[in-house]
């Protein structure tokens, strides 16, 4: 099994900027260690994204992806069940209103009306100012300039986020996607089947084979951590069966030395 993991430089966390970069400096490093496949591909969340990209290169490169394994990974296209967010604000507004009195509600309302026009003002300056970071950091990558102090040392996340969210696959994998679903975890835990609407999570559109799902104890991340990762792998190992090649996961759990991991 190995793990790979972003590729960084002297003052930037990673040096790629695109899905498709990622995906192809992650394929040339697995084909410098096993040139020809099959190949085992499977990620975690972000990982996922980036192993089905693998796939799709390694395809269009006559090689086989004989596995391409999603752990809690939402398709970029995946849409998030409709009033999700909405339905959550009410939620926490009832219960906090349940610790008031009714003397104390007009106060509470307006602090909530504050705290939330407060949020959603530094949500939106923080967004406006990380998409300038990265789009000065790729036309800098590009062009080979040098990357200004204030672009430099942005998190992999920011930068993988706003590459998926350019992101439009240009095809389908011919052989079938395996998905593993959480079922339990709560705040950053919580498992994408709770999140999104399809319980599929948007990846039946990417396989030309279909997708086979299975249904894991833990979270989001606890998936893979004891004692839930050992029934995860009793169903990979289960639904490999003799057939275990060499497994390639995407988006290694450990930081870079450039700080920051994907998954």
């Amino acid at each position: 099994m190995y793990g790979v993991q972003p590729l960084g430089g002297a003052d930037t966390a990673i040096v790629h900027t695109r899905i498709e970069q990622m995906a192809a400096h992650y394929v040339a490093e697995i084909r410098r260690v096993q040139p020809r496949g099959p190949y085992l591909l499977g990620g975690l969340c972000a990982g996922g994204v980036l192993a089905f990209e693998m796939a799709l290169q390694l395809e269009a490169a006559n090689q086989q992806a004989r596995l391409v394994a999603v752990l809690d990974a939402a398709d970029v296209e995946a849409t998030i069940k409709p009033r999700l967010h909405s339905a959550r604000r009410v939620q926490r507004l009832k219960e906090a209103l349940r610790s008031r009195s009714l003397n104390g509600l007009p106060r509470l309302l307006a602090d909530k009306g504050r705290g939330f026009i407060s949020y959603k003002v530094d949500h939106l300056a923080r967004r406006a100012r990380d998409r300038l970071a990265v789009a000065t950091l790729e036309l800098c990558l590009d062009r080979g300039w040098p990357v200004p102090r204030w672009a430099r040392h942005l998190p992999v996340r920011t930068v993988y986020t706003h590459a998926e969210s350019r992101y439009r696959p240009r095809g389908q994998v011919r052989g079938e996607i395996v998905l593993f679903r959480a079922t339990s975890g709560a705040g950053r835990d919580e498992p994408y089947a709770q999140i999104y609407d399809d319980p599929l999570l948007g990846w039946a559109a990417r396989s030309a084979d279909g997708v086979r799902a299975f249904d894991v104890p833990g979270g989001h991340s606890t998936l893979l951590q004891e004692p839930h990762v050992a029934q995860l792998a009793a169903l990979l190992r289960s639904h490999l069966g003799d057939d275990i090649v060499q497994v390639m996961p995407v988006g290694a759990a450990r930081a870079s030395a450039a700080g920051g991991a994907v998954g």
